[in-house]
């Protein structure tokens, strides 16, 4: 298992001159990153962008890549006065990252094809060269997010432009506007 060691170096110097004292080093080994943050959603019925900013700590690496896992959350009863609890499962396979969800340099996904009016959570996880050596040591930023209704109006808006665009060809030969 890797951990995170901390060195403490003290240099002596047996010289006489004064030029020349003894100094304190300290250097940490690599380790993973620790968590993405200050992770921004921003909902379009039934897709999301997701943005972040790079973790406080890279673990003294500079290979820092993104991971953003899927989860859809289901209200489970509980018993008493609990008020119950969410049941998370992995997203459907057809649930699609742009431009994916592993290995991102960059700190921003758009996530498309989710499920109207269902809850989903996303762990935005920053990784690098050690992480997979100290998986129990996984860090990672969550953001809950409920979709809104599906895009199916978006067939009859269709239909309306034409129609509005038929009427206005039908206005500009004919030289005149009715109301209607």
């Amino acid at each position: 298992m890797l951990g995170v060691h901390i060195f403490l170096f003290q240099l002596l110097s047996f010289s006489p001159s004064p030029l020349f004292n003894s100094t304190s080093l300290l250097l940490r080994s690599p380790g993973p990153p620790s968590a993405p943050r200050n992770v921004i959603s921003s909902i379009n019925e039934t897709s999301v962008i997701l943005e972040w900013t790079w973790p406080e700590d890279s673990g003294g690496r500079k290979d820092i890549t993104f991971t953003v896992l899927c989860k859809r959350c289901r209200a489970v009863a509980g018993n008493g006065s609990n008020g119950g609890t969410q049941r998370c499962e992995p997203c459907r396979s057809n649930v699609r990252f742009l431009p994916r969800a592993a290995g991102l340099h960059n700190t921003t996904v758009t996530v498309t094809d989710l499920l109207a009016h269902t809850n989903y959570t996303f762990e935005i996880e920053a990784q690098n060269g050690v992480s997979s050596l100290a998986p129990k040591m996984r860090q990672y930023a969550a953001v809950i997010i409920t979709t809104n209704q599906a895009g199916e109006t978006s067939q009859l808006s269709h239909v309306m432009l034409s129609k509005t665009c038929f009427s206005l060809h039908t206005t500009v030969k004919t030289g005149y506007f009715t109301e209607q």
